[in-house]
């Protein structure tokens, strides 16, 4: 038999069980509940911030600043509901679109930007800073980008170099010059210098050159201007109108000479400045006193450009002291005038004349160059002529005289090129190791020694290979190198070898150009 509730009964029973039914269905079935009366875990996702969470973005992700866990993401601070996240720039750390943060660059280099080498930095907005990174091959030499002769040689590597009394220059693939040693009349062709350095400077305004070369105490370039026509510019002591400005003030700054026409060479003597027209003539200013200007000039200062000319055309000059030499195109013949105190025309005399004369007895000439009171020839198998002042054994050792006329130097290399100094003389080999020889007092034949007596030919240390063109200065030497790099030995009493010293070095040792 069953028993009955009574009504009351039953209708509370069935309001209980229904109630505790819907308590239930209000629990949130992805949450879950750790047993204690009103906590349950937060649900990360739904874009409230509910503890423990740091954030909540209403998305499962990662690398918005607000993880898949919900926990703010290095680098990032969060605010607001649902999150809104941001970077923290300046805080180290690399995140979101940030490029860079502090020194933190990620995987970015100079490189993987599209540069050939240099430091990539961060700027303080977080964006990368490529300002030293090195550019190459657009015509400059961006030394403040981090661009060097190595990884830029198309703009950084030195072309062409010219070593003078106590200074040197050379010209840059990019058309700059630079010079460095002694600047006591401005010969390094720049006012912030001071008198002597010991680093190379830019001559100021320079572009576009295509030769320098240096004197005594000035320099000349000619450089090609902007309608493609060819203007010879100097600077440094003037005292005898060398700079060709119809003044004589030393200028500090390349000032203009007035020379027009089809340029192929400028060439500078001790106080005298030429330009070789292409053709038959030849320009020159500055000194005259032993007719190097020719026969209508005896004076010295000569302050304005004067034309010499030729029935033959003449492809190269050289000229050092008081006298010079060109080649006769035809021929390759040399014809020499001025000073001939040491017998350097080479004509068995040693009277001058103003009137050019060929060089007696000797073979044509491939190439040849003058130095203080001597010259030499290279003839086309590469034999070696010279003539002239001989005290230092500059010429050849053992003669103990001067040499009057052309005399051909036994027992050295077939040589490329030659170049004359004041008292020893260096040239290239045509193997290209260089070869110098004579005075070795300071250590200007580059062998690691300094000899009071003169020396025969040798191979300055590390140049037996990969040489251009080996200069000789007064007391020091230079050496123009196939990778673009210049290297000098010697005297360094004025900064002549430019590698930020005043010390002599008996080996060569590298210019440092910025």
């Amino acid at each position: 038999m069953k028993t009955l509730l009574p009504y009351f009964l039953l209708a509370t029973t069935l309001q209980i069980v229904s109630s505790c039914r819907l308590n239930f269905s209000a629990v949130d079935s992805d949450a879950s509940w750790d047993g204690s009366p009103d906590a349950r875990k937060a649900t990360c996702g739904n874009g409230q911030v509910e503890s423990p969470e740091g954030c909540d973005d209403g998305n499962l992700q990662d690398g918005d600043g607000c993880s898949a866990a919900c926990s703010v993401e290095p680098g990032w601070s969060c605010s607001s509901e649902p999150s809104s996240c941001k970077t923290t720039c300046g805080d180290g750390i690399r995140a979101g679109q940030e490029s860079c943060d502090g020194t933190e660059l990620g995987d970015n280099t100079c490189e993987t930007a599209g540069f050939v080498s240099g430091q990539l930095t961060c700027r303080a907005q977080c964006t990368l800073d490529d300002s030293e990174c090195a550019v190459c091959g657009n015509g400059t030499c961006e030394y403040l980008r981090s661009e060097t002769i190595d990884n830029c040689p198309a703009d950084c590597a030195f072309v062409q170099l010219a070593v003078g009394f106590k200074s040197s220059c050379a010209v840059r693939t990019d058309g700059t010059v630079w010079c460095w040693g002694l600047n006591d009349n401005g010969q390094l062709g720049n006012p912030d210098v001071p008198e002597t350095t010991a680093v190379p400077a830019k001559v100021v305004g320079s572009s576009f050159a295509l030769q320098v070369d240096v004197g005594g105490h000035c320099a000349c370039a000619l450089v090609e201007a902007a309608d493609s026509s060819r203007e010879v510019w100097c600077w440094g002591k003037n005292q005898s109108g060398q700079l060709g400005n119809s003044q004589f003030e030393s200028q500090a700054t390349p000032t203009k000479v007035p020379v027009t026409g089809n340029i192929e060479q400028v060439e500078l003597s001790w106080q005298t400045a030429y330009a070789r027209m292409a053709g038959h003539e030849v320009i020159g200013w500055g000194a005259g006193r032993w007719h190097e200007l020719g026969c209508s000039v005896h004076d010295t200062p000569h302050e304005t450009p004067e034309s010499m000319t030729w029935p033959e055309e003449i492809d190269a000059l050289s000229c050092d002291g008081g006298a010079c030499c060109v080649r006769l195109a035809d021929t390759h013949e040399l014809s020499c005038w001025g000073q001939n105190q040491q017998g350097e025309l080479g004509n068995g005399t040693l009277d001058g004349t103003c009137v050019p004369a060929v060089v007696y007895g000797m073979a044509t000439t491939a190439s040849f160059n003058m130095g203080d009171h001597y010259a030499c020839s290279i003839d086309p198998t590469g034999g070696l002529w010279c003539w002239g002042n001989n005290d230092r054994d500059q010429i050849d050792s053992g003669l103990g005289e001067d040499v009057l006329i052309p005399k051909a130097i036994a027992n050295i290399q077939p040589l490329d090129n030659i170049w004359l100094g004041w008292h020893h003389t260096c040239g290239v080999t045509t193997t290209h190791a260089a070869l110098c020889w004579g005075d070795n007092e300071y250590g200007q034949l580059g062998n690691g020694l300094t000899n009071p007596a003169p020396q025969p030919p040798i191979i300055p240390s590390g140049l037996e290979k990969g040489v251009i063109t080996a200069q000789a200065g007064r007391q020091h030497s230079c050496a123009l190198l196939e990778n673009g790099h210049v290297v000098c030995w010697g005297d360094n009493s004025d900064g002549e070898l430019g590698n930020g010293s005043f010390d002599p070095s008996t080996r060569p040792v590298p210019v440092l150009f910025p």
